[in-house]
């Protein structure tokens, strides 16, 4: 029985990851949608979110995403979506983080 116990909690911990990861690289897919001049309005610290990246204020991830001017038309974008653990009503450190760099290029001949 023990082990049953132990494989529905490993399953959930697996689920929460895979939903933490889709959290973040949404949010990445939504920052690239708004085009390079306007990335910095999705920066963001610490929002609590639900399963489906919408602020919730008993959502179960919270969302930090950091912009970074590494160029005149380079920027890196870091999303980090922190896993709350269930069984301590906590944030204690389970993460997903996506990074990725977006170039602003010169559509002028």
């Amino acid at each position: 029985m023990q082990a049953r116990g132990c494989i529905k909690q490993a399953s959930d911990i697996a689920r929460m990851h895979y939903q933490a990861a889709n959290i973040a690289r949404n949010r990445l897919e939504r920052g690239r949608a708004l085009g390079f001049s306007q990335l910095t309005e999705c920066e963001e610290d610490r929002v609590r979110v639900d399963c489906f990246g919408a602020p919730d204020e008993q959502g179960h991830f919270r969302r930090t995403t950091v912009v970074t001017d590494v160029s005149d038309s380079l920027r890196e974008v870091i999303v980090t979506v922190e896993i709350q653990d269930l069984t301590q009503v906590a944030f204690i450190g389970e993460s997903e983080v996506v990074r990725s760099s977006i170039a602003e290029f010169d559509t002028e001949p």
